[in-house]
């Protein structure tokens, strides 16, 4: 079973609760046309009605270590430097970010910075005995066909 985020009722939402429910419906009248559960209903305006507010109080959470200003100079060094290391790119961008806090947010703006993993060149004599057979497929497998096709 996955979880899911909640999703927060709107400003229209809230005032059409408030409303419905102080013109006497009840909660599963206003959850039956709403198509919003009772529950959620239900603990709504028990909140309102004791805070004598309809704002959400803030969440709480770990703040932060970049802000927006940060993380667009992140994704600007970032783009215009493609091979330089994060620590490379912490320095340029003259932050005190970790490197790990440097790939979240390259990541969020789906941005990988890896190493490129390093594979065998190929010599002149490899490239051109892998060219002669390349040729010489593609003239034996156009025989074939002309063949196939002829034969019909």
């Amino acid at each position: 079973m996955s979880l899911q985020r909640c999703k927060r009722l709107t400003e229209g939402q809230k005032g059409t609760i408030l409303a419905r429910h102080s013109l006497g419906q009840s909660f599963e009248q206003i959850s039956g046309d709403m198509r919003i559960p009772k529950s959620t209903i239900t603990s709504f305006v028990c909140r309102s009605r004791k805070r004598d507010s309809i704002d959400n109080l803030p969440q709480t959470g770990r703040p932060r270590n970049s802000s927006v200003q940060d993380d667009r100079l992140l994704v600007r060094k970032a783009l215009a430097n493609t091979r330089v290391p994060l620590q490379q790119l912490r320095v340029e961008s003259n932050s005190n970010l970790s490197k790990w806090t440097i790939q979240c947010r390259l990541k969020d703006c789906n941005i990988q910075k890896h190493k490129a993993a390093k594979l065998a060149h190929l010599t002149q004599k490899h490239a051109a005995a892998h060219f002669k057979w390349a040729k010489c497929w593609k003239l034996e497998s156009l025989s074939r066909r002309h063949t196939l096709f002829m034969k019909r």
